[in-house]
């Protein structure tokens, strides 16, 4: 005899079948059949539904443990599992066709890989080596830039130099062209509001004038001007001084420095009459260091802080300035005798105001202060 075992999921079937009743039309799922027999034919027979035996109502659960009912029964069972073994061989056998073309499908696809990979790293080392060679060729590259910058340095240097060069040497041949020899100097200055304003910003306090000469072997001298003034008089006046500068005949000429030195300011509207230039001078102070024989490119300066007040050069400024232009004369007065008692305005620059030396310069205008020349 076949063995016997509970299916939930076969039960759960049967349940949901649908019958007719024996008895009566009625018909619905096999699971409230019982409800209906109990409700409605409690006390008739029933005709059992596998076997189709008429039982009696009350002996109906006697007639399903019988052995024929469970006979018919278990076949039902047995028939239901074969359907549903061949249902489940069946959806099997389909996923397992299902997955064999998919395998197939991959393993295309895996091969196609495989080549594409293959073509991938072939690619990938073609490109390393060339990235490898532009990387040296780059060195080389920036190997080669940085030769060439520090040329192009070198040769700018070069250039500069001649520049520099040519620029003095342009200045030199003009100044000879210009250079006065008579002991009068007339100083041009051009732009004069663009370096009134430089003064007054401090980005260049002073200015340079030509050099000049008393004789072609006599002094060699300059001026130095202060736009905005000097000192404690800085945004009040206009400040000029005088400087000695080391010349070639030196060692043949009379020191200290004794001559009369006129500045003058040149009126423009009336340039014919002398009488409407603004003139100042000093007396050399000959224990001043300022008038020694200079050891240095340039002695300290002396001069005038006071030679004309800002304010009232404003106010005369059409007569001192034409075409952004000022004149300033310097002469060196031979012919007058110094009096007893100095009078004039003249005084040395302050040491913070001298040149700018260098170190060793610096060094020898300390030593000639230090042996004792009046520095006022």
């Amino acid at each position: 005899m076949h063995a016997v075992w509970f299916d939930a999921a076969l039960q759960a079937e049967l349940e949901c079948l649908s019958i007719f009743c024996s008895v009566c039309d009625w018909t619905g799922p096999l699971k409230i059949y019982q409800n209906h027999i109990d409700q409605n034919h409690v006390d008739r027979f029933l005709i059992c539904s596998l076997c189709r035996e008429q039982v009696e109502r009350s002996k109906i659960l006697e007639h399903y443990m019988t052995e024929t009912h469970q006979s018919r029964l278990l076949n039902i069972l047995l028939h239901l599992q074969s359907i549903q073994i061949k249902n489940d061989q069946q959806q099997q056998q389909m996923r397992y066709s299902q997955f064999h073309d998919m395998i197939s499908i991959l393993s295309t696809d895996i091969a196609l890989l495989d080549i594409r990979v293959e073509q991938i790293q072939y690619e990938f080392y073609s490109h390393q080596q060339a990235l490898q060679l532009h990387t040296y060729k780059l060195l080389l590259l920036k190997n080669l830039i940085r030769e060439v910058v520090n040329y192009l340095y070198q040769t700018r240097t070069i250039q500069d130099f001649c520049m520099r060069e040519v620029l003095s040497l342009e200045h030199h041949f003009d100044q000879r062209h210009i250079i006065s020899f008579d002991g009068i100097l007339k100083w041009k200055i051009s732009n004069i509001q663009e370096k009134i304003n430089d003064a007054k910003c401090e980005r260049q306090r002073s200015i340079y004038s030509p050099e000049f000469y008393t004789s072609p072997t006599g002094y060699k001298m300059r001026a130095r001007l202060f736009l905005n003034g000097t000192n404690d008089v800085q945004d009040t006046y206009i400040s000029i001084f005088f400087i000695l500068m080391r010349g070639e005949y030196d060692a043949i000429l009379k020191w200290p420095f004794h001559f009369k030195v006129i500045f003058s300011l040149l009126n423009q509207l009336t340039i014919e009459d002398d009488r409407h230039h603004l003139n100042e001078f000093f007396w050399p102070d000959k224990r001043s260091i300022c008038f020694q024989r200079p050891h240095l490119e340039m002695n300290n300066a002396y001069g005038i802080k006071k030679f004309i007040s800002l304010d009232k050069f404003q106010q005369n400024r059409d007569q001192y300035v034409q075409d952004d232009t000022i004149f300033i004369k310097v002469e060196i007065d031979f012919l007058s005798i110094p009096p007893e008692n100095r009078s004039d305005a003249g005084e040395m620059l302050m040491i913070d105001e001298q040149h700018v030396d260098t170190e060793e310069d610096d060094l020898m205008r300390k030593i000639l202060l230090s042996r004792g020349f009046n520095d006022n």
